[in-house]
């Protein structure tokens, strides 16, 4: 398990961007081209990145779950546990 490092920090946070007021990150799909925008929920103190995966859904009215999920950082990428997303830190 990796420790938190500033370095780190500042590689996953050039990521994040802003979308209706929220703070996003996006994980690329190893297998297909494309990206999913997750929740950005900070960090860890060891060093995991916590995300939050959004599941909208419909019964009178709308409504908005969200679940967490944690991204692992190793050989220099985010790896969100339990899917086929991952994001090169530059």
């Amino acid at each position: 398990m990796n420790t938190l490092t500033t370095n780190m920090k500042q590689k996953v946070e050039a990521l994040v961007f802003e979308k209706e007021g929220r703070q996003f990150i996006a994980l690329g799909n190893y297998a297909l081209d494309f990206k999913k925008d997750y929740l950005y929920q900070g960090m860890t103190k060891s060093g995991q990145v916590k995300l939050g995966d959004i599941t909208s859904y419909s019964f009178k009215g709308s409504q908005e779950e969200v679940q967490t999920r944690y991204g692992k950082i190793y050989d220099n990428k985010i790896h969100a546990e339990g899917s086929t997303f991952i994001e090169r830190l530059n």
